[in-house]
């Protein structure tokens, strides 16, 4: 019996110390994705259209958490409930909890995205360079559809953590913080336009792993 505890507490604390492992290399790799790319644009973009990528950076980094506090509940209930209630039981949730989340995502976009094409973003941004004026509508347009689509994302996400053994997920962000990297250094290659840059930044950091392991 003392054998079996002390086995069952060894593979815990090496589970523990994977999961921290990992998570440390996410964590450094989030730092060289800043490290490597923050020179490649501003290099590309010039003063001005870095200042325009920082404020889009930093707009969606909070629209990222903006989920209503939907998941989190969600991670917090399946957390509790994974031991005690049948699979079928949390899979409704989870699918309700998504099917919700898609349906906030698209009034959302109803609503906010006819305004995006009313407004002189030019003018609100103070851009002088014609060529940020004319794909600054379409950027921020861009951004917010990514924005849209990581909501129902993010609840996948949170069911990972819930189910997952952590350092797998973390390894997922490793991948996708290395995709970051390769596509923004392709598309500064191939010399694409603002908003295209945008997308190759942030759509690796909001797609989820679609398997999710019980």
């Amino acid at each position: 019996m003392t054998l079996s505890i002390s086995s069952l507490s060894d593979k815990r604390l090496r589970k523990v110390l994977k999961s921290y492992a990992v998570s440390m290399m996410a964590r450094a790799l989030g730092l060289l994705v800043a490290l490597l790319t923050t020179p490649w644009l501003l290099d590309y973009l010039g003063k001005s259209g870095f200042g325009l990528w920082s404020v889009f950076v930093q707009f969606f980094t909070f629209a990222a958490f903006s989920d209503f506090g939907v998941s989190n509940g969600l991670h917090n209930t399946l957390l509790k409930t994974r031991h005690e209630k049948e699979w079928h039981y949390n899979l409704n949730l989870i699918q309700n909890t998504i099917l919700l989340m898609a349906v906030i995502a698209l009034l959302m976009a109803l609503v906010f995205t006819g305004p995006i094409f009313l407004v002189h973003w030019d003018q609100v941004f103070e851009v002088t360079s014609d060529t940020y004026s004319y794909n600054l509508t379409l950027a921020l347009l861009m951004v917010c559809l990514l924005f849209y689509l990581n909501l129902p994302l993010t609840v996948i996400q949170k069911v990972q953590f819930a189910y997952m053994e952590h350092h797998r997920v973390y390894a997922w962000e490793i991948l996708s913080k290395t995709m970051t990297i390769c596509l923004v250094f392709i598309g500064i290659h191939m010399q694409v336009e603002f908003h295209w840059l945008l997308v190759a930044f942030f759509s690796p950091l909001i797609l989820p792993v679609i398997r999710i392991s019980a």
